[in-house]
């Protein structure tokens, strides 16, 4: 397995629509498998992010969810912190806005 770095760029190249399922997955807590894009899931089933559990209830169809993996929460809450960070950097930043015409007090 590769180390987390090295699995994060590698996640980073998939669509964002996967950074998505995973973030609805975790989340939620846990999502019913036929809710969720079947490529989606298999890629992150593949990085290991996602676990399956069956369920069969009498006289009732099989139904499969998908739970977060703990190296699903971990890459989750990595991704979310960078995000914050990112978020927060980009508000301390001094915003340069239209001036208000003339700066030297004189009226034109």
């Amino acid at each position: 397995m590769p180390d987390f770095d090295a699995l994060l760029a590698e996640l980073l190249e998939e669509p964002e629509e996967v950074l998505g399922i995973l973030s609805d997955i975790v989340e939620g807590g846990r999502m019913q498998a036929d809710d969720l894009p079947a490529e989606s899931v298999e890629i992150l089933a593949g990085y290991d992010l996602v676990a399956f559990l069956m369920t069969r209830k009498a006289r009732r169809p099989m139904r499969a969810w998908v739970y977060p993996t703990p190296l699903g929460l971990r890459v989750y809450a990595t991704l979310e912190r960078e995000a914050e960070r990112v978020a927060a950097l980009e508000a301390s930043k001094p915003r340069i806005g239209k001036g208000r015409g003339n700066r030297t007090g004189v009226s034109r």
